[in-house]
């Protein structure tokens, strides 16, 4: 530490040893304290706008579930169901029920307020009262519209429904209401509808100032995501565009059942936003309390800013504290402090006559007196026995120095003998690896000659199984050859047998054409005869069918004949063909065979060669054992004998080794004892 760029004094090492925990434990208390206060924060914030939201969105239920109640009493009045009755029944109603249900509709929406209109209409959504005369008569739906009313109006079961929309007429945000009005059979004859006002209602009740947040603000979205209400009237009839929202939109779309109040966390703009929301009356809307998320952290930040300045406050005074005491704790330590550095420069005088209140540092003021003390005895008991110590080593340096001498010279031989042995050792161990490569190269060889020769009578013996296979190949091509030739031969005579049929069948053909004309002239003849000549007109007549049934007989036969001949034809063509292939394989074959007699013959040759080589191989094998045992003989002795020397070498190095380590023990304790009396010499 004295070559340290940075020196403390005990003051300052006290002060800054209280002041380090001091430190930690306040930046500790302020993370703890802004944590905390933070999730406090956070957790208060959430719960106070789940709380506004749900006040809000239940005062808007019952504002609404209010609507449907004035909607249900004003369609129970009986000049309602009257109205209608008479209509349905007669097609059309007297001016009289007409009246009175004009003047019943006028008078109760006088008696609302904020509402924007009540009417009747019959089940066509033909508008038979309302509180302006000129909407009387009016269709409010018809085609697809119309059935999609009638679909919202039958799915209240005969209560009233609706949803919240703006206004066909007046574009402002109304609670638009369904009852209808069934008839004695239970059908519906009509239906009462109204629309009631919502901004005012929604600017009334959304004044959340008391909620403490800067920026919050209130907005509604109907159950098809569209921005019912918000501050910002530009974002009124817009699609929300939040895709946090959509989604809990989709799930109560399909029918999940969620909590009533939900927490959001989403982006406008890049501006981190946090909302809460309440799910209005029938999954109708979504009403919304939101503020930006950077509004909750500023306060979070200012309370944490407060923490930091009180802590440092703290940390202060306790400083000046530490201060104060690191000052009364010092004093005694810096005059023990002067008085051990007056007895390091030699003064054994030093005052140490010090006063402390502290029991640690009264301690140390004793052990220093005591240290003094003791030092000063040991300074004059040593100095005599110095001296006699700084004789005697000098007498045992010159002996060891004789000593090593002798022993570098043993050294050098041993190193040298030891040299050579290892040489010799190393060149007999090179010997052996290349004598063992060769042995192992001899091996290899000895073994390939003895596949060759296996491979070579292998070859042989499947040339002799080949020689013998084309010889019986050669053989069955002969007498395929014969065969066919014969197959010829019986073709010709077949073909010769055929003309003969042909020309039988040639003169049976004539001779029943000539049978026919003589059957022919006998029926001439019989028919001239009258009745004696019928008896021979039949015979005549049997015959001519004979003569007739032969010439179809001898064309039947004529036919087959033809078609055995041209069959005969290219059978014969084809025979000719076999013939010249077999000749041509027969040829082949022969070749095949003289290359197969001169790879035997060479075969023959090419294996007594490599027999001979085996038997060569096998000397040489039988000279390299014998080379390999002398070899291995003379590492063994070139191995001891470089061990020997080794262990001798080393015998030596170690004691040249404990005599140099004499001699620097020696040259050590002479300086020391120089030192020594240069010390002693230095105390007063």
């Amino acid at each position: 530490m004295g070559n340290s760029k940075f020196k403390f004094n005990f003051k300052v090492a006290l002060t800054m040893f209280a002041l380090i925990p001091l430190t930690c434990a306040c930046i500790l208390m302020t993370i703890y304290a802004t944590v905390t206060f933070r999730n406090s924060v956070v957790s208060d914030s959430t719960k106070s706008m789940n709380m506004t939201v749900e006040e809000i969105g239940r005062a808007t239920d019952a504002y609404i579930a209010e609507g449907y109640q004035i909607l249900t009493a004003y369609s129970k009045a009986p000049i309602v169901r009257k109205y209608l009755e008479s209509l349905k029944n007669s097609g059309e109603s007297t001016d009289a029920l007409k009246k009175e249900l004009q003047t019943y509709t006028v008078e109760f929406f006088g008696s609302l307020e904020n509402w924007e209109g009540v009417y009747v209409a019959n089940w066509d959504s033909v508008v038979q009262a309302h509180p302006a005369p000129p909407v009387v008569g009016k269709q409010m739906r018809e085609g697809d519209k119309l059935t999609e009313l009638h679909n919202v109006i039958l799915a209240g079961n005969g209560a009233a429904t609706g949803r919240i929309i703006p206004s066909p007429a007046s574009g402002i945000l109304i609670n638009s209401m369904y009852i209808p009005v069934l008839g004695a059979d239970g059908k519906p004859i009509g239906y009462c509808g109204a629309g009631q006002k919502m901004p005012t209602y929604v600017d009334k009740v959304s004044d959340i100032s008391t909620l403490g947040i800067e920026d919050a603000y209130v907005f509604m979205v109907s159950a098809d995501g569209t921005t019912l209400y918000h501050p910002q009237e530009d974002q009124i009839g817009q699609p929300i565009g939040i895709d946090e929202i959509n989604t809990v939109l989709g799930k109560i779309k399909n029918g999940e059942k969620l909590d009533k109040i939900l927490n959001y966390r989403y982006k406008i703009d890049k501006v981190n936003m946090k909302a809460s929301s309440y799910t209005g009356f029938q999954d109708e809307y979504l009403m919304f309390v939101a503020c930006k998320s950077a509004t909750i952290t500023k306060v979070v930040n200012s309370m944490a800013n407060n923490t930091i300045v009180i802590a440092l406050i703290l940390e202060v005074i306790f400083l000046a504290i530490a201060i104060f005491y690191a000052r009364v704790m010092a004093r005694p330590l810096v005059q023990v402090i002067a008085a051990v550095k007056k007895t390091t420069d030699g003064d054994l005088n030093a005052n140490t006559d010090i006063h402390s209140h502290l029991e640690e540092t009264k301690n140390l003021i004793t052990t220093t007196q005591q240290l003094k003390e003791t030092l000063s005895n040991i300074i004059t008991s040593s100095q005599g026995a110095t001296e006699s110590i700084y004789q005697g080593s000098g007498k045992i340096a010159a002996s060891v120095t004789d000593s090593t001498d002798g022993m570098e010279q043993i050294s050098h031989t041993m190193e040298d003998l030891a040299g050579g042995a290892t040489m010799l050792a190393e060149s007999v161990q090179n010997i052996t690896a290349q004598v063992d490569h060769i042995g192992s190269d001899i091996d290899a060889m000895d073994q390939g000659t003895k596949n060759l020769v296996v491979r070579a009578k292998t070859i042989g013996t499947i040339n002799d199984k080949t020689t013998s296979m084309m010889n019986e190949v050669l053989t069955d091509t002969e007498e395929s050859t014969d065969a066919v030739h014969t197959i010829s031969e019986h073709i010709n005579e077949t073909n010769a047998a055929i003309e003969e049929i042909t020309a039988a069948v040639e003169l049976i053909s004539g001779i029943a054409t000539q049978t026919n004309l003589l059957a022919l002239n006998a029926s001439i003849e019989a028919a001239h005869a009258g009745d004696a000549g019928k008896g021979f007109a039949v015979v005549a007549e049997s015959i001519k069918n004979l003569a007739d049934q032969t010439n179809q007989s001898t064309s039947k036969i004529k036919q087959i004949v033809k078609n055995i001949t041209e069959k005969s034809a290219r059978t014969v063509e084809l025979s000719n063909k076999v013939q010249e292939f077999v000749a041509k394989e027969k040829d082949t074959v022969n070749d095949a065979q003289d290359e197969f007699a001169k790879l035997r013959e060479h075969l023959g040759k090419m294996t007594a060669e490599i027999e001979t080589l085996g038997n060569q191989v096998e000397v040489v094998n039988k000279a390299k054992d014998v080379i390999v045992n002398s070899v291995s003989d003379l590492s063994v002795v070139s191995e001891e004998s470089a061990a020997s020397n080794e262990e001798v070498a080393a015998s030596v190095t170690s004691v040249l080794q404990s005599m140099e380590q004499i001699n620097t023990n020696v040259n050590n304790t002479t300086n020391e004892v120089d030192q020594l009396k240069k010390i002693m010499a230095y105390f007063k």
